[in-house]
């Protein structure tokens, strides 16, 4: 939200006079807000899926961030050649202040929409998979000393003890 913030606080003071030293408390708002949003999101990528993944994870959300870039950039520049152009000072600022407008409310929807996202939490699978010390298997780890893998059936894995039963409870198989 501060993103938005810094962007219609740049809106409201541009005009073809503006100085450059009164647009620069709005640049740190909106980057601030830049800052809060790509970080926790690229943590909220890699940190959904299992460690092995995290690269495709990371590549993917590389790839989307700059695709919205690629379309941020051609809907601001049709809102700005819309509504401005480069033959004077004023006919700049005529295109800019709606295109940051436009920008500003993008990231306002942008803001909704991640409140929308489920609250991240530990998830069982993929400690149920993998023990992050050995990366030997649940059951290696977990049943070492137990009825050995070939007893434990795929789909009773889930309750094959009361520990697996209340962390595993939503997994419906354990590999």
């Amino acid at each position: 939200m501060l993103q938005a913030i810094g962007l219609f606080w740049l809106a409201l003071i541009l005009t073809p006079t503006t100085a450059y030293t009164q647009m620069v408390p709005a640049f740190i708002v909106a980057g601030l807000g830049m800052t809060m949003f790509f970080v926790p999101i690229a943590s909220l990528v890699l940190g959904s899926v299992n460690k092995d993944l995290e690269g495709v994870a990371s590549g993917t959300n590389a790839a989307f961030r700059e695709l919205g870039g690629v379309f941020g950039i051609a809907i601001l520049g049709a809102v700005f050649s819309s509504s401005g152009g480069y033959l004077s000072a004023q006919d700049y600022v005529n295109g800019l202040r709606p295109a940051i407008f436009v920008g500003a409310g993008v990231v306002v929807l942008g803001f909704f929409a991640a409140l929308l996202v489920p609250r991240r939490r530990p998830s069982p699978f993929k400690s149920a998979t993998r023990s992050s010390a050995s990366g030997r298997s649940h059951f290696s780890t977990h049943h070492a000393n137990s009825a050995p893998r070939g007893d434990i059936s795929t789909k009773d894995s889930k309750t094959c003890c009361s520990v697996c039963a209340s962390q595993y409870s939503d997994i419906d198989v354990l590999t």
